[in-house]
Parts: C-alpha cells; sequence; structure tokens
C-alpha cells in the first residue's frame, strides 16, 4: 500500500511537471506569432474564458480572490508546520521506516505551484505574446520629437486647467471625487462602453471592480491595484488619493480585458477616463498622463518642462503634491521589496523594462496624438 501510494505521489508530480513545461512550450510558440495568438487566443478562447468565468465572480460583493489568497496562505503555513511536526515525532520514534508527513506538504507545493502557473497563463498570460498595442490600433511606428512631446504636455496642460475648476475639492482644496467611493466603482465601466462604441476592441462584459480590504497592506508595498487573472477580478488600492484613482480603477480594468502590459493598459486607462461621462474621470486620466508626459519632458529639455509645468492650474499642484505627500509616508524595506518582486514578474513576461516600461506610456500618447492629428 505505501509502494503505491509513492508511485501515485510521483505520476501525480510527474504529470503537473509536465503541464508546466508544455505551458512554458506553448508561451514561446505564442511569442513567435503574435498575429495568431491575437486573433485565436486575445479575442477569441481568451474572451469567452474571461468573461464566463468573471461574470461568476461578478456575484460578490467583494474580492473573492483576495480572500482566497489569505485562506490558502493560513492553510499552506498550517499544513507546513503539522507537517514538519508529524515528522520530527516520527523520527523521534526510532522506527525502522518512518513515514514523511513532510513530503506530503512538497507534493501539494509542487503540484499547486504547477498548477497555477499553468492556469495563469492558459486564462490570461497568454496576452503577453499578443500584437502590441499600437499595432491593433493601426498607429504609426516611428520616432518622435522632443518638440512633439512638448506639444503633447502643453495639450494635457490645457485639457487640466479646463477640468480642474469643474471637480470637487476638499476643504484643503485637494480634489476628490463625486459621490462616495463605491459609487465609482459603479461608474467606472461608463468609459468603457463609451470607448467601445470608438475601439470594439475594449469591450467585453466583466465583472464591477472591487476594493482590496487590505488596502493599507498594499499602500506599504506601493501597490494601487492588481489584477487577480484565476478570478479575472480587478482589485484596487481604495487608498489610493482621489486624482489618480479613477484612473487606477480602469487601468485594472484594462487587464480584465487582456491587455498584460503596464504601459498598455496605463494608456488604455486614460482612453476610457477621456471617453468617460463625468469630469473626475476625465480629470483623473489627464492628471496621469501629464504626469507621465512631463516627467519624460524633463529628461530631454527640462526648461520647456518648467515653463509648461508653471501654466498648469493650482488646483493640479495641490493634487500633485498630496500624492506624493500620501505615499512618501509608506516608503520603507517594504515598498522596495514588493517593487523589486513586481519588476522580475514584468521583465519575465517580456517586458524588458521592467517597472520602467510604466513610462512607455508617453509612446502611445504620441502615437494617438499623431494619428488624430493626421485624421484631421
Amino acid at each position: 500500500m505505501k509502494n503505491l501510494f509513492k508511485k501515485k505521489r510521483f505520476y501525480l508530480i510527474l504529470f503537473f511537471i509536465l503541464a508546466a513545461v508544455l505551458t512554458a512550450v506553448l508561451n514561446v510558440v505564442f511569442l513567435s506569432h503574435p498575429d495568431l495568438t491575437e486573433k485565436y487566443f486575445s479575442q477569441g478562447l481568451y474572451k469567452i474564458i474571461s468573461q464566463s468565468i468573471s461574470f461568476v465572480f461578478g456575484i460578490f460583493p467583494f474580492s473573492m480572490a483576495e480572500i482566497a489568497i489569505a485562506a490558502a496562505i493560513i492553510f499552506s503555513l498550517f499544513f507546513l508546520i503539522s507537517s514538519i511536526i508529524k515528522t520530527v515525532k516520527n523520527f523521534r520514534k526510532k522506527a525502522k521506516k518512518p513515514t514523511v508527513p513532510l513530503l506530503n506538504f512538497i507534493t501539494y507545493a509542487i503540484c499547486v505551484s504547477c498548477g497555477l502557473y499553468c492556469c495563469f497563463y492558459a486564462f490570461w498570460g497568454f496576452n503577453f505574446a499578443r500584437k502590441p498595442l499600437s499595432e491593433n490600433l493601426d498607429y504609426e511606428d516611428s520616432l518622435y520629437s522632443v518638440e512633439e512631446l512638448a506639444d503633447l504636455c502643453r495639450e494635457l496642460a490645457d485639457e487640466i486647467n479646463r477640468l480642474r475648476p469643474q471637480v470637487y475639492e476638499t476643504e484643503e482644496g485637494i480634489m476628490r471625487i463625486n459621490g462616495s467611493k463605491q459609487d465609482l466603482l459603479d461608474r467606472a465601466e461608463k468609459g468603457y462602453e463609451n470607448l467601445a462604441e470608438e475601439i470594439p476592441l475594449f469591450g467585453g462584459n466583466y465583472c464591477r471592480p472591487q476594493y482590496l480590504l487590505s488596502s493599507t497592506m498594499f499602500c506599504y508595498m506601493g501597490i494601487t491595484g492588481i489584477f487577480i487573472p484565476y478570478t479575472f477580478e480587478a482589485n484596487v488600492n481604495s487608498r489610493t488619493p482621489d486624482c489618480s484613482l479613477p484612473h487606477t480603477v480602469l487601468h485594472e480594468m484594462a487587464h480584465q480585458r487582456g491587455f498584460c502590459r503596464e504601459d498598455e493598459a496605463n494608456f488604455i486607462a486614460f482612453l476610457a477616463c477621456r471617453a468617460h461621462d463625468d469630469i473626475d474621470f476625465k480629470y483623473s486620466g489627464y492628471y496621469s498622463a501629464f504626469i507621465y508626459s512631463i516627467n519624460a519632458l524633463y529628461g530631454y529639455d527640462a526648461q520647456t518642462a518648467s515653463e509648461i509645468r508653471s501654466t498648469v492650474d493650482e488646483g493640479y499642484n495641490r493634487d500633485a503634491y498630496a500624492q506624493s505627500m500620501f505615499w512618501k509616508q509608506f516608503e520603507g524595506p517594504i515598498e522596495e521589496a514588493a517593487s523589486s518582486v513586481n519588476n522580475s514578474y514584468l521583465q519575465a513576461n517580456g517586458q524588458d523594462d521592467g517597472i520602467h516600461s510604466y513610462g512607455r506610456m508617453v509612446d502611445l500618447l504620441l502615437a494617438e496624438r499623431r494619428s488624430r492629428i493626421n485624421q484631421d
């Protein structure tokens, strides 16, 4: 009986390892054929899988993924400690062939890890191999001048100056969203509904985004949101400052639609914010886009960047300062470690710039602007 159990354990581990290897091979194949990935997975199988599972988890008014992760961690720790204690006790009995319960935990860990790896790519991760968003949107693939970047910053600054006086403020003069934070989640989908009328690629029916119960913990990790591909839930840090919160919500919703790259999700969130009917969403989109763009301009022409920066509405300055001070209080080793892990994750999935790929959003903003000008 024991030998039979050992064989079953061996074959179980072998099955999951082979499944993980097959998934890795498929990922390499997909990476080599982005057109086929786009057609058959991203705009085919993925939409069926994601919207079906998303419909199920959309029933719950909270993040099921967050609860499942917490339960899994507690169960794993209990299983590990219990296995170690039982193994030590068995060896202390000095039996000729003591059982090793710790091997059960190792089997569990290997199988679950391989299973999660396979599901990650089968459910969502193969989207890393899809066509670049610029190709899907037929944007011109070229280099952009510093003057074009400066003109983009001026355009974004003008929109901020138009929108900022219309938003709600706190007593301290800091931008606040219109209504409650729960209401914000209910309104978020409207941005994608409007955007899909112009660009059907961004359409689809997905579950409502959810706030993380452990938002404070995520603040210490410097994380504003996280997409869970096993439940297709867009989870958002509720403590994110209001000026960037709407853009963050729509960023995680972009991941729901199968856009894995951070720079693309940021850009899509900007488009959805711009298409939204509500001022707080519009302002948040332009606020975030301006930060990326003006920071990029500072790297090439600091004087021009300073001149443009000085023309922006004073309310924007208050928002930017408040946001900076908010995140400053959470800086430390936890945030640095989380940033390092996130950087490794992005690089492992083909985003060679790691966390710096967030800045490549500017190229998409420039491409969209040039396309819009050419159409006019």
